[in-house]
């Protein structure tokens, strides 16, 4: 599927009328709602100009390694070694060397699990890998069904699953034993899983960032591999940072390519990791996490809420800032999702991704996501309007 439309789309519009959409169902928070970790932030930034002058490349982060795996236990209860994970420029850039490895190592067939992020299909159609998509989760709940997974992965000799945890834009994890379930099966039919988990963190439940008992069985495993974002759950999208997770054998050669990949790092995406994993950061961390937290699970409250008495309901997340809003009848027609989102732009200045853009299965019951980061006044606002949708664009 081509999803340029939406941003060419947005930005015509934008050219054409000066208005800026309210993007309810985009990936930016309200920072004058959140709480982002400003004290780090600052530090990371006020590098000197001898630190801005000099390259920093792979070489130069192995040794630092030692000390972010000593922070991480010390402060994170996060029991790995310098030799159990690697950094990545970003989530995009991580998941790239990850496919390379593997590809590598195992061959181009690829499982992806919908929905998904679209730029999973255009890095490998860039590298020349064979993607096939597929249905693995149940319409209601989102439980995975193992047995269409194992059906699948003999039919079309997989090589390497890409899982997204959470279920991309849904905010619903995969959970311990889903993990331990899928290494099963990937040491019995000898393939590779990636778990991009660039969206977690954020546990509405005990409001914390780290998966530690999934990243110890990444680690042990010959066969999983996981990348997350800590910049991208605390909102720092202008500093990004990806730590990627897997056996020793595995970062070792997502090491020996990554400076023909990505070159060098930005001495203040180092100095960011070394601030948010040090004991100040944590603090800082934990404070932010628990108002952002808190704000989530109010906005989806109130979206709840006013969804009661009409023909949508909202799926309710367990982690992040993302979730859906499902129509409880109507599909959308046939393609029209490219009307669907003019529509919204154009008549309330709404951008409104919906599901058939993060490739639901086709029979999935219309759809869109909300981001509750937002203010709860826009959301509400923008959905109140998606709610007395004309019905020409349904079948």
């Amino acid at each position: 599927m081509d999803y340029n439309w939406s941003a060419i789309g947005r930005q015509d519009y934008i050219k054409n009328t000066g208005n800026i959409p309210s993007m309810i169902s985009g990936w930016n928070g309200d920072v004058s709602k959140l709480f982002i970790p400003i004290k780090s932030i600052q530090k990371a930034t006020n590098s000197s100009i001898v630190e801005n002058s000099n390259y920093l490349t792979i070489d130069e982060l192995i040794p630092m390694k030692a000390q972010m795996a000593y922070l991480l236990q010390q402060n994170y209860g996060l029991h790995i070694s310098e030799f159990d994970f690697t950094v990545a420029n970003n989530a995009t850039n991580a998941l790239f060397m990850i496919l390379v490895v593997l590809m590598n190592s195992s061959g181009r067939n690829i499982l992806t699990s919908k929905p998904y992020y679209f730029t999973v299909d255009y890095m490998n159609t860039i590298i020349e890998n064979s993607v096939n998509h597929i249905d693995i989760y149940s319409k209601d709940s989102f439980q995975l069904n193992f047995n269409v997974l194992e059906d699948i992965i003999k039919q079309k000799k997989t090589n390497i699953l890409v899982f997204t945890d959470p279920i991309y834009s849904t905010g619903k994890s995969l959970s311990l034993d889903d993990y331990k379930h899928i290494e099963e099966i990937c040491c019995f039919y000898n393939v590779y899983a990636v778990f991009d988990c660039a969206q977690s963190g954020n546990r509405w439940i005990d409001n914390s960032y780290f998966d530690n008992k999934k990243i110890a069985l990444i680690t042990n495993s010959k066969n999983l591999v996981m990348f997350d974002s800590l910049s991208k759950q605390l909102f720092i999208n202008g500093i990004k940072f990806s730590n990627i997770y897997a056996n020793s054998s595995i970062i070792g050669k997502i090491q020996e390519i990554f400076e023909a990949v990505s070159g060098s790092f930005c001495v203040t995406q180092i100095r960011l990791i070394n601030e948010l994993y040090s004991l100040d950061g944590k603090q800082e961390i934990d404070i932010c996490t628990k108002h952002n937290i808190t704000h989530f699970i109010n906005t989806y409250s109130s979206l709840d809420r006013i969804l009661k008495n009409s023909n949508y309901s909202i799926f309710k997340p367990d982690s992040g800032n993302f979730a859906m809003i499902f129509h409880k009848e109507l599909h959308l027609n046939e393609h029209s999702e490219k009307l669907f989102y003019s529509y919204f732009l154009n008549k309330y200045n709404l951008a409104v991704f919906p599901t058939k853009y993060f490739d639901f299965s086709d029979d999935e019951h219309f759809g869109f996501r909300v981001n509750l980061a937002l203010s709860e006044n826009e959301l509400i606002s923008g959905v109140s309007k998606v709610l007395v949708t004309d019905l020409d664009l349904f079948e």
